[in-house]
């Protein structure tokens, strides 16, 4: 198995949150994963060298894969087809590949999820549920597409939503899929359809046409995207510590396998007033008195 990751646009949350999950992913399986981070900032994982390898893009190159909708999360579907395309020259290729959103981690053994991809099935984080039963971003996504076709798909009440923060799938289905997911993101977009979440349901599609039957990866690992202010503080405590006291990675894991994840939600609702009420505060009690140093001269 190989598990790809997609890093861009050299955000250090984003990176802090790529060497937790990897990791995590390490730490909670006897399985030997091949590891590859598709980035524009493969300095970044130096610390990691051992365990993982970078496939370097261009800001050029992820223009041109946000496509001519400037659509950000195409980014994902063309990176997972790159890394798919090259893996794929290798002499030896894996078996399978999984795709994981950098704001997830293994909560414990997936040994079970490993061999099931290996074997063939294919995982994404979890059912989201039939998007004309559910409401928010996918039900406006159902209201633009319902009974449409799209490369030759009709768009109706069977179609399920999965959650992309893991995409797991054999090697030898994988081009197909990608394939797929790109043409049927493309051609939604082409036809004024908006919602943020085009592409995991374009993903959750062209699985389901490929591969039949789709399995939840939710036993085994997390996907905290409802909350990553809170796991960044975690995370962000996690590696201070690990540099002061000079881990080593597998030091690293080992407080990983200890760690309390019932400690931090991994999803947490804001009211919709909120960010309103923060800023109207900032308004009329601003912060004063700000001091800074100057800059001087060596």
């Amino acid at each position: 198995m190989c598990i790809i990751y997609l890093d861009y646009g050299g955000s250090i949350a984003n990176q802090m949150q790529t060497h937790f999950s990897v990791l995590s992913y390490l730490a909670h399986t006897t399985r030997k994963p091949r590891i590859l981070v598709v980035t524009d900032h493969a300095a970044a994982y130096q610390r990691l060298a051992d365990c993982v390898e970078t496939m370097e893009v261009t800001p050029e190159m992820l223009q041109e894969w946000r496509g001519e909708k400037n659509y950000s999360f195409r980014i994902k579907i063309k990176a997972v087809q790159y890394a798919v395309e090259q893996l794929m020259k290798d002499a030896d290729p894996p078996a399978s590949v999984m795709f994981m959103d950098s704001d997830t981690f293994a909560i414990g053994n997936w040994d079970a999820l490993y061999d099931d991809v290996e074997a063939g099935m294919a995982y994404m984080q979890k059912n989201e549920g039939m998007p004309y039963l559910t409401h928010g971003s996918s039900q406006r996504l159902w209201n633009d597409v319902k009974g449409k076709r799209y490369v030759g798909i009709t768009m109706d009440e069977k179609a399920e939503m999965w959650n992309s923060g893991v995409i797991g799938m054999p090697i030898s289905k994988a081009s197909a899929v990608c394939e797929l997911t790109l043409r049927l993101c493309d051609e939604m977009l082409a036809d004024g359809v908006r919602s943020f979440n085009v592409e995991q349901f374009c993903f959750s599609l062209a699985l389901r046409h490929h591969c039949q039957e789709i399995h939840s990866a939710e036993p085994y690992m997390c996907h905290y995207w409802g909350n990553k202010e809170g796991w960044n503080l975690l995370q962000g405590s996690f590696f201070t510590r690990s540099l002061m006291e000079q881990h080593t990675l597998e030091e690293d894991m080992q407080l990983i396998r200890e760690l309390d994840v019932s400690s931090v939600p991994y999803y947490v609702r804001s009211p919709i007033w909120r960010k309103r009420f923060l800023k109207w505060i900032d308004h009329i009690a601003p912060l004063k008195n700000l001091q800074y140093l100057k800059k001087t001269k060596d």
